[in-house]
C-alpha cells in the first residue's frame, strides 16, 4: 500500500512539474481565476460567517442551548446537543463552516474528537447565498433554478443528518464545565482562527482552479472531461458544467458532492486526527445521489421556463458576497450589543 501511495505521489509530482513548463499560461489563468473567486466570492461570503460562528462558540452563547437540545439530538440525530446548532449554521453558512465550528467546539473542550469528526462530516452543504445568487442568478440566469437547488440541498442535508448518524455510536457531552472566556478574548480568538481557515480555503480554491483549467485544455473534448471536472472544485465545476448544458439534477449532484477541494478544506480544518478520507468521500457521494433524486422530484412541481445555463457578468456573483457581508456584520453587531447591554446592567453571564 505504501508503495502504491509513493508511486501515485511521484506521478502527480511529475505531471505537475511538467505542466508548469508545457502549460504555464494555462496554469497562470487558472490561478488568476482562483484568486478572483477567493477575493470576490469566498472571502466576502465566508470570512464574516466564520468569524460569527467562531465567536458564538468561543463566547459560550450556544452552550446553554446545546445542553437543552441534548435529548432531542440524541433521539432524532443520535448525537450530542451540539449537533443541531452546528448543523443549522452549516445550512445557513455553507460548505466549510460546519467543520470550522466543530473544530472550535473541540478546542474549547465541548465535544470529543470523535464527535467533532462526525458532526463536521455531516454538517456540510452549499449555502443559500451561493445557491440562490451565485449559481442561480449569476451563472444560470434563473432565480427559480437557484431556489430549486436551495430546496433540494436543504432536504438532502436533512436526510443525510437523519440517516448517517444512525451508524455512529452515541456519545454524551464530553464536559459540561463552563470555561470563563472574556468577550474581547473570544472575539480575538474567533478572528484569528477564522483567518487561518480562510487562508487554507482560498489556497485549495486557487490550486484546484489551476488544475481545472489545465484539464479543460487537454481533456475538453473527451468523455473524461465532465466526470473529472465535476469532482474537483465546486465553483469552477459549476462554471465549466454550465456551458455544457448539463441538466439541473446533475448540477445539483455536483453541488451536493462539493468537490475534492471542499473535502480537503474540511480535512485541513480538522487536523490533526481528522476524519478518514474514504468516509468523507462516501458521505459526500451519498449527498450527491440524494441531491440528484430530490432535484428530479422537485422539478416535477417547479416549471422552469426561463433560459438557464447562460452566464451573466461576474458582477452578479460579486454582489452576493457584498449583501451577505452586510448581513453578517449586522448579526455580529446585534450579538455584541446584546452582550454589552447585559454587562451595563451588571447581569452575570454564566458562560463567562
Amino acid at each position: 500500500m505504501k508503495k502504491i501511495k509513493f508511486f501515485v505521489v511521484i506521478i502527480l509530482f511529475f505531471m505537475s512539474f511538467l505542466s508548469l513548463f508545457t502549460s504555464y499560461d494555462c496554469v497562470a489563468k487558472g490561478i488568476t481565476k482562483g484568486l478572483y473567486l477567493s477575493a470576490n466570492v469566498i472571502i466576502p461570503t465566508l470570512f464574516p460567517l466564520l468569524c460569527v460562528t467562531a465567536f458564538l462558540s468561543n463566547s459560550g452563547v450556544i452552550n446553554p442551548v446545546s445542553i437543552r437540545l441534548e435529548n432531542i439530538c440524541k433521539k432524532f440525530f443520535n448525537s450530542c446537543g451540539y449537533f443541531l446548532p452546528v448543523f443549522l449554521m452549516s445550512l445557513v453558512s455553507g460548505y466549510p463552516v460546519g467543520a470550522s465550528l466543530a473544530q472550535t467546539l473541540y478546542k474549547n473542550g465541548r465535544i470529543s474528537i470523535t464527535q467533532r469528526n462526525n458532526i463536521a462530516a455531516v454538517s456540510c452543504s452549499a449555502g443559500p447565498s451561493f445557491l440562490l445568487l451565485a449559481v442561480g442568478v449569476g451563472i444560470l440566469n434563473s432565480f427559480k433554478s437557484g431556489l430549486v437547488l436551495l430546496i433540494t440541498h436543504i432536504l438532502s442535508s436533512i436526510i443525510i443528518g437523519l440517516i448517517v448518524p444512525r451508524f455512529w455510536e452515541y456519545e454524551a457531552f464530553l464536559s459540561k464545565k463552563q470555561n470563563k472566556i472574556v468577550l474581547g478574548d473570544a472575539l480575538v480568538l474567533s478572528v484569528n482562527s477564522s483567518s487561518k481557515s480562510i487562508i487554507s480555503i482560498c489556497a485549495y480554491t486557487i490550486l484546484f482552479s489551476a488544475i481545472v483549467n489545465v484539464i479543460s485544455k487537454y481533456l475538453r473534448n473527451t468523455i473524461f472531461y465532465l466526470p473529472i471536472v465535476a469532482t474537483l472544485e465546486v465553483t469552477s465545476s459549476v462554471y465549466a458544467l454550465s456551458s455544457e448544458n448539463v441538466s439541473l439534477p446533475v448540477l445539483s449532484a455536483v453541488l451536493g458532492f462539493g468537490g475534492f477541494s471542499c473535502i480537503f478544506q474540511i480535512m485541513s480544518i480538522l487536523r490533526p486526527m481528522g476524519p478518514d478520507l474514504i468516509n468523507i468521500v462516501f458521505i459526500r457521494t451519498f449527498h450527491a445521489i440524494i441531491s440528484f433524486l430530490n432535484c428530479s422530484i422537485i422539478l416535477k412541481f417547479f416549471k422552469i421556463s426561463e433560459p438557464v445555463f447562460k452566464s451573466l457578468p461576474t458582477a452578479a456573483v460579486v454582489s452576493s458576497g457584498n449583501y451577505l457581508f452586510s448581513v453578517t456584520l449586522i448579526i455580529l453587531l446585534i450579538v455584541l450589543l446584546a452582550f454589552f447591554n447585559k454587562i451595563l446592567k451588571n447581569e452575570k453571564l454564566s458562560y463567562f
